[in-house]
């Protein structure tokens, strides 16, 4: 059942989250936080599924878990290239462009739900006006029966 690369143990997702190992263990127990056990029966878990707990995941320093960890960290750092450097820093622009829009546009669509919700509440009653003109709103008579005639005889009789 060999588990992905691109899985963190407990430990890095506790570090990249900004929480102890303690509680993701809590969160993966209460099931707040999916992950799966690999060959070894260690718990991996997918980076979506960290951030969809932890947003703000990758944003906060790590937890030091130990002097390697942060020795690693350190090296990594260090080994960006002026490149990569201005790369990260132009799809950080992207995306800070893309949640502005985002922003935007639904700020947009619920102004626009607005607006329909209330040109459709004034059409209804626009609607209900015209069908109370169109429709006889006046109270209806019982219709009385004309009394039978005892037919050429009757036309003569006492009653009339």
């Amino acid at each position: 059942m060999g588990t992905p690369k691109y899985f963190l143990s407990m430990t890095k997702a506790a570090s990249f989250a900004g929480v102890n190992r303690s509680t993701i263990q809590r969160q993966i127990k209460a099931g707040k936080l999916s992950a799966q056990r690999d060959d070894n029966n260690q718990w991996r878990i997918d980076p979506a599924e960290l951030s969809r707990v932890y947003p703000d995941a990758g944003k906060k320093e790590p937890v030091a878990n130990d002097d390697a960890t942060q020795r690693q960290t350190d090296a990594s750092q260090h080994s960006a290239t002026p490149e990569s450097k201005e790369i990260i820093a132009t799809l950080r622009t992207m995306v800070e462009t893309l949640e502005r829009n985002n922003r935007r546009e639904v700020e947009h669509l619920s102004e626009t739900i607005e607006d329909l919700r209330d040109r459709l509440d004034k059409e209804a009653a626009q609607s209900r006006v015209l069908t109370a003109m169109l429709t006889d709103q006046r109270e209806q008579k019982e219709e009385t029966p004309e009394p039978k005639r005892g037919g050429f005889f009757g036309l003569f009789s006492a009653s009339n």
